[in-house]
C-alpha cells in the first residue's frame, strides 16, 4: 500500500529483494504483488534479486532503470537502499522515481528529507529485541506461555513526519 499510494495508484515499479528461499523476502514479495495486482492502473515490471551489498543493488537498479525508461517506483525489500538510491541520483531521476524502503539510519532520514527516498518502513528494532525477552522471563519465572505472534510497531516514516 505505500507504495501504491506514493504513486498514487498508478506506475510501473521495481521490487528489489533477496533470494525468496529466505522467508521475509519471500513474505514481503508476495504481500507487495497482493496489493499491486490488484490496482488497474500498477503493474511490477521488473523484479530484481539483489544482494543485500549497495554496491549491487546499484548495478541492478541502474540496468532496470535504462532498461524499463516508464520505472516510477522502486521498492527495496531487503537491505543495499544507498545503492538504488546513487543509480536513481545518477540518472537525475531522484523525486521522479519513488524509493520506498524498509528500516532507517540517519542516511535514509537525510534521503527522506531531501526527497530522495519516498518512505521507510520501520519495524520496531528495539521491541524486537526487547519484547522476547520480556516474554521469556515471564515464561521463565511465571511459566506464562506467549502468544504464538507477537507483533511490533510498524513506522512510516517519509517527508511529513520526518524530524527537519
Amino acid at each position: 500500500e505505500v507504495i501504491s499510494k506514493a504513486l498514487d495508484h498508478e506506475g510501473e515499479i521495481a521490487i528489489i529483494r533477496g533470494p525468496l528461499e529466505t522467508s521475509i523476502n519471500k513474505v514481503r514479495r508476495d504481500a507487495v504483488c497482493e496489493v499491486i495486482n490488484k490496482k488497474k492502473k500498477m503493474t511490477v515490471i521488473a523484479e530484481i534479486e539483489a544482494d543485500t551489498k549497495d554496491e549491487v543493488v546499484y548495478t541492478s537498479t541502474k540496468e532496470a532503470l535504462e532498461t524499463y525508461g516508464n520505472l516510477s517506483g522502486i521498492i527495496v525489500l531487503t537491505g543495499g537502499v544507498l545503492g538504488a538510491v546513487k543509480a536513481v541520483e545518477e540518472m537525475g531521476l531522484a523525486g521522479d522515481v519513488k524509493i520506498v524502503c524498509f528500516d532507517y539510519d540517519n542516511d535514509v532520514m537525510e534521503l527522506i528529507k531531501r526527497g530522495v527516498i519516498h518512505t521507510a518502513i520501520g519495524q520496531d528494532p528495539f521491541g524486537q529485541g526487547h519484547d522476547p525477552i520480556i516474554s521469556m522471563y515471564n515464561y521463565l519465572v511465571t511459566g506464562e506461555k506467549p502468544d504464538s505472534v507477537c507483533y511490533t510497531r510498524t513506522e512510516v516514516i517519509n517527508n511529513s513526519n520526518v524530524s527537519i
